[in-house]
């Protein structure tokens, strides 16, 4: 399987195929190199819900989902730096670093009781992470849930535009996102207009 070798950022540039690749697997790879690849996809798939006139909610909710991740990156990496610098507090400038480490993690609820000892206070933030991670499974479940329920047959698409909107031609591998949803709209107002002469025939 190649991936692209160039980046994406937008529905103006993103082939078809690519994004519907994503929306069936989660891999970020189809949007070639990217420094915050999460946050590009966020990006795009905000884009798309704007452009095709679509509810955004699962954007916002995979975004939260973003948020809680880069918050636990950061709690993990501080509880690791808080562990060390105890282990070293003895040494001069670690003392410093374990009492920064403590104000860090205090700013997101994790809490520590210097009354009580250390290894005692710290298995209970570790639990207290492992909250967070089981918070982000869930979430994580809800969107994948909904991913499967709206995955895109591809092919099967393009050949129902293709039928709908004549003389039009998709390439997905090379049309970006945005050729397809005027495509897509323009398919829309084009079976209202024909269901609208169906009724007006009829009456």
């Amino acid at each position: 399987m190649l991936y692209p070798d160039i980046s994406y950022n937008s529905i103006d540039n993103l082939p078809y195929y690519n994004f519907v690749e994503v929306l069936k697997t989660g891999n970020l790879k189809w949007l070639g190199e990217q420094v915050d690849p999460s946050a590009t996809w966020l990006d795009i798939q905000d884009e798309y819900c704007k452009a095709a006139n679509v509810d955004n909610s699962q954007i916002k909710q995979q975004a939260i989902i973003l948020s809680l991740h880069k918050k636990y990156a950061f709690i993990a990496r501080c509880l690791e730096i808080l562990r060390y610098s105890h282990l070293m507090r003895e040494v001069e400038g670690f003392e410093e670093t374990r009492k920064l480490s403590i104000e860090k993690i205090g700013g997101y609820g994790y809490l520590i009781d210097e009354r009580k000892p250390f290894l005692t206070e710290f298995e209970r933030l570790i639990n207290q992470l492992a909250g967070l991670k089981m918070k982000i499974v869930i979430e994580e479940s809800k969107v994948e849930k909904i991913n499967k329920k709206e995955g895109i047959s591809l092919w099967k698409e393009l050949v129902y535009l293709e039928k709908v909107v004549q003389g039009v031609k998709i390439d997905p591998y090379k049309d970006p996102v945005s050729k397809v949803i005027e495509i897509k709209l323009l398919a829309k107002d084009i079976q209202n207009e024909q269901r609208n002469n169906r009724h007006n025939s009829s009456r």
